[in-house]
């Protein structure tokens, strides 16, 4: 049986080199795996740090608490309102920096993909001289 030569049928088609096709989707991939890793150091960071935490908070909490419950003490209203504008504080203190790790890891990936993106446009223009 003889080979077909699809070139047989298209003598005036341009000789298309797919390596550096090849090379450009090489290059992408390891992008998405270098953001996907920035990402799941970043969640690691977010979850440790959130545990730490939460940890600590409880741990002030539980303080305050036999602090101001223990002993046959007398609920005092300014003492607990002081408590609480303190914890509200430090919860709303906690989450910017939990947002700020998450972000970081974020942008920090974006920053990659950005960055192949804008060196597969550059490759993809030479590949085609007279796209724009």
């Amino acid at each position: 049986m003889s080979q077909f030569d699809i070139a047989k049928l298209f003598p005036a088609a341009p000789q298309f080199d797919v390596k550096p096709l090849i090379a450009a989707q090489q290059k992408n991939f390891e992008a998405v795996v270098k953001a996907n890793t920035l990402l799941s150091e970043g969640f690691q960071t977010f979850l440790k740090r959130q545990a730490e935490l939460f940890q600590a908070n409880l741990t002030t909490s539980l303080s305050a608490a036999k602090g101001g419950f223990g002993a046959g003490k007398d609920l005092d209203l300014k003492d607990s309102y002081t408590l609480i504008q303190t914890l509200t504080s430090k919860a709303a203190s906690d989450s910017r920096e939990l947002i700020d790790i998450v972000t970081s890891a974020s942008a920090k990936a974006f920053e990659v993909l950005r960055h192949r993106g804008d060196e597969a446009t550059a490759e993809l223009k030479g590949l085609f001289p007279g796209a724009r």
